[in-house]
């Protein structure tokens, strides 16, 4: 979603294209994901995104918009435990959004003209989770085994709905699935 809107851009992002980048990036997100849960890489994701429109509409100086979003990213990295009881328990953040968080740092680093060093990115602590003793939830999984495939060349004819259609379809008979995707390519998991 990110990527579909700053390849329209021809060229020339502002905030206002930054802001619809993110927030395109969310909302794809969230239709690949079945059961969406908060304290997510989807939850971080949303607050950067919010960041990014806020300051849309107050500055049209896109490296102060990064930074922001980045700041209200990290912001909403640390509460993730609050919204997630298994990270609280853990005592950690949520990985993914950890890891998206580090993605659009690289890319204000590479902006700012730092080099980027891959493996001092984050604050690591160099901490080691044992999840082995956890009491999660456990969910009763039918079908232990993955299938994927993609989708291309779809009819003239196909519409969003129809996307939707069918993924709603599939949930019905898929313990874990996921569609995501537009009307030139959909893959399926």
């Amino acid at each position: 979603g990110l990527a579909d809107t700053l390849s329209k851009a021809d060229g020339k992002i502002d905030t206002s294209i930054f802001a619809a980048a993110f927030r395109n990036g969310v909302d794809y997100a969230y239709k690949a994901v079945m059961k969406p849960k908060e304290g997510t890489i989807l939850t971080v994701a949303t607050k950067m995104a919010e960041a990014a429109e806020l300051m849309a509409e107050k500055s049209d100086d896109l490296y102060a918009q990064l930074e922001y979003v980045i700041l209200e990213g990290e912001k909403a990295l640390k509460e993730t435990p609050e919204q997630l009881p298994v990270l609280k328990e853990a005592g950690v953040v949520d990985a993914g959004g950890e890891g998206f968080l580090a993605i659009v740092m690289g890319l204000k680093a590479v902006l700012d003209g730092v080099e980027v060093d891959p493996e001092n990115i984050l604050d690591s602590k160099g901490v080691v989770v044992d999840f082995t003793n956890l009491d999660t939830e456990k969910e009763d999984i039918e079908f232990g085994y993955c299938t994927e495939f993609f989708i291309k060349n779809l009819y003239p004819e196909v519409k969003e709905r129809d996307i939707d259609t069918y993924r709603n379809n599939l949930s019905k008979i898929g313990d874990c699935v996921l569609v995501v995707g537009d009307l030139s390519l959909v893959k399926t998991h």
